[in-house]
């Protein structure tokens, strides 16, 4: 081979190392600077938006106190829940406000429909989605009632749905009139589908209804007899105020582990003896017994929780309770005691209930026999 040809390749060679070298090296730079620079121009942009809205900070941050307001406002068109207690006190308000009978109510249990700002959900009681506790799940229920009524109550009751303080809204609305024989007057029958919603969330609290009232027959097999008036209870004047300074029983009530103890129930009937004091330590409800009984002509307390138990005699015909409670500390607080009270003599129980939680109370009254009153 001739040295010219040799130098001839040797140019070559070099040729192709250079376009080679681009293809690998600087082509794959040149790509990366390009991708590099369109990240850039989308950061100014970004960036551009931003600085726009900080120059419209006090603008939007009204307009956001706005729409929250807005949002509060159509939150009171709903109650926090859907409980039957409060299906019931509204029904029952009904008859008692207008000439409408429910002759038969038919429950069902509620079903979640909607979570805000997740979209649609489906079942029944639980969502089929998860939720976190900030989100607001809508609820929706049909209750099934069969209804009796004047032409005139049939209006009040349409016109008292339509403005009552929760949205609600009717279906379906059977009719039938039939003239009574013995009035001659006109009766109105028939069935009604009516559907009503809540949402629940962060800060919504559900109603509490009162149903301790004094309705009902002595006999529910026969329909018939008288049931006990509600009574008068000693300290009903000051709701039990007076039994902070002066009882005969004590329940504490803490969240478990904390600093001050180990136990997250504390029953005693002198704080100051230990042998008196009955304890439970643990992060759940305990069920603490409490049995007021006679033996050979002395009344006697008894209060266990579990095997742990102790007994006192009573002087006197009152047993006063205090339950000194706490607030829940967070969700995962879940401490509190079920009290079962049996009292088979003619000493007088009464409990006051004192700092509880409002809205998730760690005290709850369970099963209950003879004279007990809860303040």
């Amino acid at each position: 081979m001739k040295k010219s040809d040799v130098q001839i390749l040797l140019v070559i060679l070099g040729i192709a190392i250079l376009v080679l070298g681009y293809l690998f090296g600087f082509k794959k730079e040149k790509d990366k600077l390009e991708e590099q620079e369109d990240t850039n121009a989308a950061l100014r942009t970004q960036l551009h938006e931003l600085q726009e809205k900080a120059k419209m900070k006090d603008q939007l941050l009204a307009e956001t106190d706005e729409y929250n307001k807005l949002f509060d406002k159509e939150l009171t068109k709903y109650p926090a829940d859907l409980n039957q207690e409060t299906a019931v006190a509204f029904m029952k308000g009904v008859e008692e406000q207008l000439e409408f009978t429910n002759v038969a109510i038919g429950f069902s249990r509620p079903a979640e429909f909607y979570v805000l700002g997740q979209g649609t959900a489906t079942g029944t009681g639980v969502a089929s989605q998860e939720v976190g506790s900030d989100s607001y799940v809508c609820q929706s229920v049909t209750y099934g009632i069969n209804y009796r009524g004047s032409y005139e109550g049939l209006k009040q009751y349409l016109d008292y749905i339509a403005n009552y303080k929760y949205f609600m809204n009717i279906s379906s609305f059977n009719i039938t009139v039939n003239q009574d024989d013995t009035t001659k007057e006109e009766i109105y029958t028939g069935s009604v589908s009516l559907h009503a919603y809540s949402v629940s969330g962060p800060d919504r609290t559900p109603e509490q209804p009162n149903v301790d009232v004094p309705n009902g027959v002595g006999n529910i097999f026969t329909g018939n007899g008288s049931i006990t008036p509600a009574t008068t209870g000693k300290y009903d004047s000051d709701q039990g105020a007076s039994i902070v300074s002066d009882h005969d029983l004590t329940i504490g009530l803490v969240k478990a582990n904390n600093d001050t103890t180990k136990a997250s129930v504390i029953v005693a009937s002198d704080e100051n003896k230990e042998d008196t004091i009955v304890s439970y330590e643990g992060n759940d409800v305990a069920t603490l017994d409490i049995s007021v009984q006679e033996k050979d002509g002395k009344n006697y307390v008894t209060y266990s929780i579990g095997d742990k138990q102790y007994e006192a005699e009573l002087l006197s015909k009152e047993l006063k309770i205090l339950v000194a409670s706490t607030a829940r500390v967070d969700a995962e607080d879940l401490s509190g005691v079920k009290v079962n009270i049996s009292n088979s003599t003619d000493v007088a129980v009464y409990i006051k209930v004192q700092g509880d939680d409002s809205t998730n109370p760690r005290f709850a009254l369970g099963t209950k026999s003879g004279s007990v009153t809860v303040y």
